[in-house]
């Protein structure tokens, strides 16, 4: 196992939002690809992690992202096996799983699409109590990441 002396994403985050400070575009996009690489490798050994969030995205020192906490994941027989079980932390829940339908690796991608989101805008697609949110998930879409850049805003230092 190893240590991850910066900690997870949600830490970041919440430090970037306290400080109003925003992560440098090519340091999200180099997590970014670091995940879904992860994801990709998990998937191929025909696995679900079911919870992927910024508290379950630890790093290391060197900006390295390793994906934790596989306790809900899910090993599937096959590749194209789906899942039913709803489970995860509703913030990232895809569609599929807050109304109860069968998924796969799909609603992984979700979640790490939900990651990217809360990387770039430093908050959820998806806000309120669980009822909200699973109303705003399957309804309504997600604000629109703004493309004109903060000029007030300072980068979070990560080094």
């Amino acid at each position: 196992m190893d240590y991850c002396e910066k900690g997870d994403l949600l830490g970041m985050v919440k430090q970037a939002r306290e400080k109003n400070y925003k992560f440098n575009s090519s340091m999200v996009l180099d997590w970014f690809c670091q995940l879904a690489i992860g994801l990709n490798h998990i998937h191929n050994n025909k696995v679900l992690h079911r919870d992927l969030k910024t508290s379950n995205i630890l790093l290391t020192s060197f900006n390295t992202v390793k994906i934790g906490d596989f306790g809900i994941s899910k090993p599937l027989d096959y590749t194209e096996q789906p899942a039913d079980t709803p489970l995860g932390t509703p913030f990232y829940l895809s569609p599929e799983v807050v109304l109860g339908q069968k998924y796969d690796y799909k609603s992984d991608i979700w979640m790490l699409g939900c990651v990217l989101y809360e990387l770039i805008t430093l908050k959820k697609p998806f806000e309120g109590n669980f009822f909200e949110i699973v109303r705003r998930i399957v309804n309504e879409p997600y604000k629109p990441i703004d493309n004109e850049p903060d000029i007030e805003a300072a980068y979070l230092p990560i080094f």
